[in-house]
């Protein structure tokens, strides 16, 4: 048995002989999520990947999305189904469980027209979840 030390690093692999092990590091200096880029959160009982946190920043778990335009189909996948999993997975990450969920639009050319329904679509979800505060960022 060999202690580690990872500093600033939540989770990280090693190796148990040949098999990979997901190892979450609660070291001093490791701090909560903040920081972190494409976290995957796992269901503690199952095993099974739950989603990828594409950001932890200021408290808000973010997906990131680079779409210029996008129809109902997509806003229901890429949207709904997220935020879906964004809730479901939000109750396995300590300290983040009931965290606000963000939708970052990282490509400033997004079409006016898709904005506007991005725009629509996260307020209708809010008047739909009013437990969970969802945000909505465009880049400039």
């Amino acid at each position: 048995m060999y202690n580690l030390t990872v500093d600033n690093r939540h989770t990280y692999y090693v190796l148990a002989g040949t098999t990979p092990v997901l190892v979450h590091n609660t070291g001093p200096g490791c701090g909560l999520l903040e920081g972190e880029r494409d976290y995957d959160v796992y269901h503690p009982e199952t095993g099974n990947r739950i989603t990828d946190i594409d950001h932890v920043g200021g408290g808000v778990l973010w997906e990131e999305k680079s779409a210029l335009y996008g129809d109902d189909g997509w806003i229901s996948k890429q949207i709904d189904g997220k935020l879906k999993k964004y809730i479901e997975a939000r109750q396995h990450m300590p300290g983040y469980e009931n965290a606000p969920i963000g939708f970052r639009l990282t490509n400033p050319s997004i079409d006016p027209r898709f904005r506007s329904a991005l725009e629509s679509h996260i307020d209708n979800l809010r008047q739909a979840n009013p437990g969970v505060d969802i945000r909505l960022e465009f880049a400039q």
